[in-house]
């Protein structure tokens, strides 16, 4: 804004010949301030704010920086932030017995990523990224023992597969991704749950409702209409299998879901739209299932 400070005219300038780097310079001397080493007699307090502080006004400079001089080629800016951010965070992890502040840098150079992932791709492709992202935010958080992370990362995704849902077109790659994404971290935290001292299965369990309507959901608009029915079927089977090989109740009741879904939309839909062969094989198909799933949990 040209320093009006020291006299001169209140302006935006046009060109950035410093100030990107004036910003990124005191942005890393705050990050730096986590390195000193605390002292029994003399105990430093306020690290965290710190740390918060620097990351919101961070952000708060970067805004119009970006939309100033860089409205279109910001992918390397972002990118280089998450790849600091990132890194740095790696390094705290073995140095610092604060479980936030490596957390807090890990949660800023992801969502910097998620930025460059959004001017590289674009809407609607950036989803597709985004979701893999979710996965590798799972895994570093498993690395760090973070539930701070974890929980971050969870409305993260639910927020960005909500929007995707409702916003967008389908891709079928896209909603299918969304949908491993979901499968993989459920297991994840399924395995891993000691590691993080998960008390609770709420997100889990999210996790799970989340794959349940997604995967019905990518089934719906990747195959044609009249293969819907026996789609949706071939998941629930696939459902009944996952609950008896790993032994876990949460696939069974979503078997069962899905199942009660695809007779609704049997009863509703097939038999006013399809042909009598059609719906014929379809009958079969799910009866064969629901049978067959009931003589075995007899």
């Amino acid at each position: 804004i040209n320093n009006p400070l020291l006299g001169h005219t209140l302006d935006l300038l046009p060109s950035h010949p410093y100030s990107l780097g004036y910003l990124f310079a005191v942005g890393a001397i705050y990050s730096l301030s986590v390195l000193i080493k605390r002292d029994k007699k003399f105990e430093i307090k306020g690290l965290n704010s710190t740390v918060l502080l620097n990351g919101f006004f961070f952000t708060l400079t970067i805004l119009p920086v970006t939309a100033i001089y860089f409205p279109s080629n910001y992918v390397w800016l972002f990118g280089g932030i998450a790849g600091f951010c990132m890194l740095y965070s790696v390094l705290l992890h073995g140095k610092i017995t604060s479980p936030f502040i490596p957390a807090f840098f890990a949660c800023f150079g992801f969502m910097a990523l998620s930025v460059a992932f959004y001017g590289f791709a674009k809407l609607p492709d950036a989803y597709f990224y985004l979701a893999l992202q979710s996965f590798l935010v799972v895994s570093m958080a498993l690395w760090f023992r973070s539930k701070i992370i974890v929980m971050a990362n969870s409305v993260l995704y639910i927020g960005i597969l909500l929007i995707y849902l409702l916003s967008f077109h389908p891709v079928d790659r896209i909603s299918f991704c969304f949908a491993f994404v979901a499968f993989a971290t459920a297991r994840i935290l399924n395995l891993k749950r000691e590691r993080l001292t998960l008390k609770t299965d709420l997100m889990r369990n999210m996790y799970l409702v989340a794959l349940f309507f997604t995967l019905l959901f990518s089934f719906y608009h990747a195959v044609p209409a009249r293969y819907i029915t026996l789609s949706w079927t071939a998941v629930a089977a696939g459902y009944f299998l996952l609950s008896f090989l790993l032994r876990n109740i949460n696939y069974r009741w979503m078997a069962i879901g899905t199942l009660l879904v695809t007779v609704g939309y049997l009863f509703f839909v097939d038999l006013a739209k399809l042909s009598i062969g059609y719906q014929v094989v379809a009958f079969m198909f799910l009866a064969v299932i629901s049978i067959s799933a009931s003589l075995y949990y007899t």
